[in-house]
């Protein structure tokens, strides 16, 4: 007989080989308690559809803390715009004098 052909036999001892094989594998009922039950999957999608609703409202809180973090970036701007531009007192009083003289006002010594 060639090399590649099997015997009926054979086929026949690894079906018998691998059943066994199986029933030793088989999950006894003891074995099945530790799974999950539909209570304990409905419990879990519970959970996700709750879980998700508080992702939902991060998300949404993120969102306004950007928008604020981006407002006090521009007025932070805007301020160091006016500090850059400030002049100091001594300067506005040497620049006003002249022009309350003009205008008539007495100035503040």
């Amino acid at each position: 007989m060639p090399k590649d052909e099997v015997t009926l036999a054979q086929v026949l001892e690894a079906v018998n080989n691998g059943f066994s094989a199986m029933e030793a594998k088989m999950a006894t009922k003891e074995d099945l308690k530790a799974f999950a039950t539909k209570e304990d999957l409905n419990k879990v999608v519970e959970m996700v559809g709750m879980l998700q609703g508080q992702v939902s409202s991060m998300e949404t809180d993120i969102k306004t803390i950007k928008g604020d973090v981006k407002d006090v970036h521009k007025r932070m701007d805007a301020v160091e715009k006016l500090a850059t531009t400030k002049v100091s007192h001594t300067e506005f009083n040497d620049r006003l004098r002249p022009i309350e003289q003009k205008l008539g006002i007495p100035s503040p010594q």
